[in-house]
Parts: structure tokens; sequence; C-alpha cells
């Protein structure tokens, strides 16, 4: 029984260690972007984990310290899984700073089932029965005899030999190549692995200096006049969750999925593929990067940057020029610092779910309720006004709308997560239809701007979502509806928009006594030249953003995603 019992407990250990190197060496490919690696660098991944994990382990349970064994074994885990989970939505890195920063959101998104999950995230589970199987034999676990005594030395010593050859002057220096905003950090985490990456941000926490002078670069000033014998507008600025590029055009059993916006395409000002900024700060930064015509930080939630005072903000120019000026959202307010942020940004009311008194249905409060607030609002609101709304029912996972919309026609469909995205996106639709009449019969001088915030974060074969990934950046694009009071119509067949050019196309109908700094263009002058688009440390070339994204184009499809 006792050899039984040694065989067994050994027999799991060895096996455990293999798994666990085995599930992160698979972490380190994913997150290296390498799909087909080469079995040396595979290998060499693999052969480096081995020894870590022998060392540790073994010495753990050379000890008798089991509990010290699981305790390490949960936080790798919780790191693994937490890094996986924000690199398959994001398709990005997610740092230390934001962490601490996030964490409040990160509570809020699995409180309500709302953070993404994919199939691969189950490799964080693979070694999990084995370390079960050791707890129940955690009493047979005996280093006494000669080979199992010493076996703790053998991958220390290894890793002693590895570290004594690695000549660090002729490394590039880690620092470095993390400062290279262009697919820098790709190459560090394929060098050096997120864990060293994160260790190197670890000192750079508090960076406000430096993000505050990133966010300084904010294009040229655009200097509009006041016509003031026209009569000026009204804007309502609408932002989807979740609603990509693809979605307009997607039909279920020969019918559009988004029919009204559908026909909005062809009967408003169009622009099928805006670049969108969806970047540490999740949703976050497209409201900040509309607002304020700025690209966000890369690696930080631009909306929580202490002794920022959001200069650039267009809110804060509208209310000067005594537009009647409010913001709504139907989430809570402190939800990723929107309450501090909007009041920072110049918006004189911000309405979130408390302030609208509305009831909360699983998370947030629906939209055609937050659309009736704001109307009601819009009832008694002078003219001019600007008015910005951010949705929140067609939120991953996309169930929040089961309760107070059902659309059979979707049922046949056998992805639950494509299914419950085209209810989702029936319901946008729906409300948006009703909305847009209501709008134009209130205020027939308004200007509606209707855009998504970033893709559904949807890869399988049942829905192909309108992104594609390039020398480690990730662009995601969106659709962009502009209806005008005399109803302009225009579609974009050759290059791409981005959230930049929305404030440039509202100073262009307003006008603006003081001034809004962009990179962005006037989309209401198609047939003017449009410059590049700033993202991620580069000028990108908005005819070339189209072709590699239009679905028509077979060579960039097959990168889609």
């Amino acid at each position: 029984m006792k050899i039984s019992g040694d065989l067994i407990w050994i027999s799991l250990l060895f096996l455990f260690i293999a798994a666990n190197a085995y599930k992160c060496t698979v972490f380190r490919l994913i997150l290296s972007d390498l799909k087909n690696p080469y079995f040396s660098t595979a290998f060499s991944y693999y052969s480096s984990y081995l020894m870590l994990c022998s060392f540790v382990f073994l010495l753990l349970f050379r000890l008798k310290q089991f509990w010290l064994a699981v305790v390490f074994y949960s936080l790798q885990f919780l790191f693994l899984s937490v890094n996986l989970t924000y690199y398959f939505f994001f398709e990005s890195y997610l740092h230390l700073n934001q962490y601490i920063h996030l964490f409040n959101e990160a509570v809020q998104l699995l409180r309500h089932t709302a953070a993404p999950l994919e199939g691969r995230l189950f490799i964080v589970f693979l070694d999990l029965p084995l370390l079960v199987g050791l707890f129940f034999f955690r009493k047979h676990i005996s280093f006494r005899s000669p080979p199992l005594r010493y076996a703790v030395y053998a991958p220390f010593l290894i890793l002693l030999v590895k570290l004594s050859l690695w000549n660090p002057l002729k490394s590039e220096r880690l620092r470095d190549i993390i400062d290279d905003r262009y697919a820098g950090e790709l190459l560090a985490v394929k060098k050096f692995g997120i864990g060293m990456v994160n260790l190197v941000n670890l000192t750079r926490i508090n960076q406000d200096a430096k993000y505050l002078k990133a966010l300084n670069n904010k294009g040229k000033l655009i200097e509009t006049a006041i016509d003031t014998s026209a009569e000026v507008p009204g804007f309502f600025v609408i932002q989807i969750e979740s609603m990509d590029s693809y979605v307009i055009n997607k039909k279920h059993k020969g019918r559009f999925i988004t029919p009204f916006l559908n026909r909005l395409s062809k009967t408003a000002v169009y622009y099928p593929y805006t670049l969108s900024y969806h970047k540490a700060g999740s949703t976050s930064d497209c409201e900040f990067s509309v607002i304020n015509s700025l690209e966000p930080l890369d690696h930080f939630p631009s909306m929580k940057i202490r002794n920022y005072n959001f200069p650039n903000s267009i809110a804060r120019s509208l209310a000067k020029d005594s537009f009647d000026v409010a913001i709504f959202h139907g989430n809570r307010g402190e939800y990723f610092n929107r309450r501090i942020a909007f009041k920072k940004m110049g918006f004189p009311a911000f309405y979130d779910i408390f302030d609208m008194k509305l009831k909360k249905v699983r998370w947030g409060a629906p939209d055609h309720e937050v659309f009736n607030f704001a109307l009601r609002s819009l009832q008694s609101a002078k003219d001019p006004f600007f008015y910005y709304l951010i949705t929140m029912s067609s939120h991953e996972p996309f169930t929040f709308t089961e309760s107070y919309y059902q659309n059979p026609r979707y049922d046949d469909i056998g992805g639950k997560k494509v299914r419950n995205f085209f209810q989702c996106m029936s319901y946008v639709d729906s409300t948006l239809n009703s909305v847009v009449t209501r709008i134009r019969e209130m205020r027939p001088n308004t200007v509606i701007f209707i855009f998504g915030d970033h893709t559904p974060g949807i890869k399988n074969d049942l829905y192909k979502q309108a992104s594609f990934k390039e020398s480690g950046m990730y662009f995601e694009f969106t659709p962009l509806f502009i209806i005008t009071p005399d109803n302009r119509k225009y579609s974009e067949k050759k290059r791409v928009a981005s959230f930049l050019d929305i404030v440039p196309t509202i100073l262009s109908i307003c006008g603006n006594h003081h001034g809004i700094h962009s990179y962005g263009v006037n989309l209401l002058e198609p047939d003017k030249e449009f410059g590049p688009i700033p993202y991620g440390g580069t000028q990108q070339d908005r005819k070339i953003l189209f072709q590699k994204i239009h679905p028509s184009d077979n060579k960039s499809r097959k990168r889609h995603n």
C-alpha cells in the first residue's frame, strides 16, 4: 500500500508540474500572438516554465507547506485568467496600474456576468484536477529517498545556469522596447513575458505628468466663426454599446437585423467604418475621444487621470456659447469615474440611473427608459442644445434585454452569444427608430449623430465582427450616421472616419467662440481631402484602413479577428 501511495503521489506531482508549465506556455504563446509558433520557441518557453514550476512546487511540497502551494497556485490562476480575459476582449495587455484603477469596474462586470468569456480561457483549469488529487494524497508525500531529496535542486541549478549565460548588455532594454508605442509592447511580451512587463510598469504607476504630456498633443486649432444670422441647430449624440460596422448589413432569414439603421444608411450621411478608440478605459475611452476629440491613453483609463481638467472638451465650449448641455447614461455615475470626469469636461448636468430615478434591470436602466427621460428633458431644454446619451442595454453578454424585449426570429440560431447579440441589436434598432422620429418631431432643427462605441467581442463562424489585428495593434470599426435637418444624403465608399471627426463636424455647423484642437476632419465635406488618423503612435491612412476592413477585400477578410 505504501509503494502504491508513493507511486500515485509522485506521478500526480510530476504530471501536475508538467501541466502547470504547459498552461503557462500556452498563456505566453497567446499573449505573444503566436498562433503557429516555431517548435524551438514553444520548447524554449516550456523548458523555462518547467524549471521554474518544478523548483517552486517541489520546494513547497518538500517543506510540507501544502497550503502555501495552494496560495501560490491561486495567485497564478488569478493572474493568468485575468490577463487572458482582458486580452481576449481588448486585444491588448492589462497593466498593474489598471488592476488598481479598474478594480471597481472589474467587480461590477463580474457581478453582472458582463465579463467576456472565451473557450481558450479554460486552459487555466488544466492542472486543477491534478492539484485536487495531490490534496487527497498529501499525507503520502515524502522526500526522504535520496533521488527525491535532491530533486528540488536540479531545476534550481538549471535556472542558475540559464541566468548566468544571459548577458543583459546584449539584450535590448525592456523599458526602451515598451516605450515604443508601435508594437513595442508585443515585442516586450515576446522577449520577456507579461510578468516582466508588469514589473516594469509597477515602477510607473504614478505617471500623471507623462499622461498629461501625452494628452497635450491635441492637433491643430479649429477656428470656426459663428454666423449670428443663422439659426443654430441642436445636437443629439447617441453612443450605442457594442454596435460594430458589419451588423448594419447583416441578415438573418433574408431580413436585416437592424432594418431601421440599414434604411438610414441610404437616407442620411453614413460612414460605414469609423475607427474606434477602445483602449485601457474600455467604453469610457469612446466618449472621452468623441467629447475631447483626442486619442485616449494606451495603458491607463483617460477618464481617471488626476489633475486633468479636459481643456479640449466640446461640452465646456458649447456651454460657454449658451448651449443647453447635458449627458445621460443608464449606469451609476461612479463607474469609470464618469461623474467627476463629466463635471470637469464642463457638463452642467449629468444624469445617471439614480439621478433619473430609474429602476435597475439586471445591470443598469433599459435604454428606452433612458431615452424617455432625455426626451422629457428635451421638452423644456432651451435652444440650442447639446445632448449626449450613452446606451448600455446591448452590453455583453447580451442578456440584459431578455425581460423587456423578445424577437422569436432569432431563436433558431445555434450560438447563444450571437443569438443574444442579434436580439440586442434588434432592440436597439427598434428603439432608435422611435427615438429619431420623436426627436425630429419635437425639435426639427436637430443634427443627430448615432455611432457604435466598439465591437461586440464575438469571434466565431456565425458572426465576424468588424475588426482586425496587425503588427500588434487592434483596429475596431463601428458605423456612424449623421441625420441633418435638411436630410442630407451621403455614403462613404473609400475612406474610414474616426471618433476624432465628430467634434470638427459639429463645429462646422454651429461655429465656436473658444476654439477646439483636433486631428479630425469635417465629415460633412466629403469632397475635401481627409488627413490621416492618429492611432497608437502611428498615422493611419483612411483609404488603406477602408480596404482592410471592407468585406469585398478578400485578402483583408482573412485577417479579420
